[in-house]
């Protein structure tokens, strides 16, 4: 797997929401920023919970949202709160704050908003007046209300803790992120890559791959200021995968004028998977039951790992994806860009061993990979012999 590892740098300009300016908001446990470099907290998707260390200001970033179409905060929660003295804190973009306490037993609780604010950030903690050590707090729902709601729930784009500083690289420094892939689309560059940050949270002493089944999404239009669109759960999406790394992006316009983005992915080692969507965040569907391509194609059969693919769409409109370890294959794609065209073909790759990438420059293909870590004798392909790959420690 291309293993080159981007931990990331998030984000400064609200993108343009999904949702219409009287529509509720959803935060999620999964976009809360921890405090201290990743020490101060974590969360548990499954279980929708999340657990703060004491003195701990874990916080959502919501930047710019008005306090004249927002007006409160509304929590529901899955378990009674069994811990004295938590604290729910608004931070306005002027410094002021508004804050209240969840009552022992409390279900739900609500914060109302300071009228003619700014939101910045919502932060959940317990100090020195709360319970000793780390707590957990299940949750049913955290829901920002506008003043008109009419009960549709948008997605809030969670935001870096480096907003406003100038500092763009990394560009993501909250999540782990590996093997990007980008695409351009109406002036706006779209950025996805592996997210590795799935392993850290299993707890693993060495990454091993296996528990990675999302992939992050991010974008800018100015390559300083990036906007974090969440992760792309490729488990949930299409629960028939093994693992989902090492992602490549084309989209291709459609006959009645939509574009259709195609990503695809390692399935493990044993295939290559696509998911697709009509934009670039998604939403985003599995258009198979199984990968686009695995072990069990006799063509390929018994050639290496069926992975890492580099997929790319020429001036005549015709899409193509590589793939492959120890071998570089080629195929052909069909226009619905999730089947092939024609059984794949061997690609000159000598010395192969992984990070295929397809590009089309001034009407030249352009293929790469990673070679192995052997010698390379003999040398009979001309020009300079490469150096055996290298680990890094």
């Amino acid at each position: 797997m291309k293993r080159l590892l981007l931990l990331l740098a998030v984000v400064t300009a609200m993108i343009n929401c999904s949702y219409a300016a009287n529509d509720d908001i959803a935060l999620h446990v999964k976009d809360i920023i921890t405090d201290w470099g990743g020490s101060g907290g974590k969360a548990d998707s499954e279980t929708n919970s999340y657990t703060y260390n004491q003195y701990a200001l874990n916080y959502w970033d919501i930047h710019d949202l008005s306090t004249d179409v927002y007006d409160r905060l509304d929590m529901k929660f899955a378990t009674p709160v069994d811990y004295d003295n938590i604290h729910v804190t608004v931070t306005y973009s002027d410094g002021t704050t508004t804050e209240s306490t969840i009552v022992n037993g409390a279900t739900s609780h609500n914060l109302a908003f300071e009228a003619d604010k700014i939101l910045e950030k919502i932060t959940v903690s317990h100090g020195w007046d709360g319970p000793q050590g780390p707590i957990t707090i299940y949750y049913d729902s955290i829901v920002i209300r506008a003043k008109d709601s009419t009960g549709l729930i948008g997605n809030m784009p969670v935001k870096s803790p480096k907003l406003g500083t100038g500092m763009a690289n990394p560009i993501l420094d909250f999540q782990f992120c590996a093997d990007p892939t980008a695409i351009e689309h109406d002036g706006r560059l779209y950025v996805y890559g592996t997210n590795d940050h799935q392993q850290y949270e299993a707890g693993t002493e060495k990454n091993s791959y296996e528990k990675i089944k999302s992939l992050v999404m991010i974008s800018t239009d100015d390559m300083v200021n990036w906007t974090y669109h969440g992760l792309i759960q490729v488990d949930e999406i299409a629960p028939w995968i093994l693992a989902s790394w090492a992602p490549s992006i084309i989209s291709k316009k459609q006959a009645d004028g939509t574009t259709l983005f195609s990503l695809y992915f390692s399935n493990s080692g044993w295939g290559v998977g696509v998911i697709q969507a009509k934009s670039p965040v998604g939403p985003w569907t599995s258009p198979l039951s199984k990968s686009l391509i695995d072990g069990t194609n006799p063509v390929v059969a018994g050639s290496g790992a069926v992975f890492d693919p580099g997929a790319v769409i020429d001036d005549n409109g015709d899409a193509w994806v590589t793939f492959g370890n120890s071998q570089g294959w080629i195929a052909r794609l069909n226009p619905d860009l999730h089947s092939f065209a024609a059984d794949p073909v061997k690609l000159p790759s000598p010395f192969h061993y992984e990070a295929n990438e397809l590009n089309f420059i001034n009407g030249t293909y352009v293929y790469t990979f990673n070679n192995d870590w052997s010698d390379h004798e003999p040398w009979t392909w001309g020009g300079t012999k490469p150096q055996p790959a290298a680990w890094f420690t």
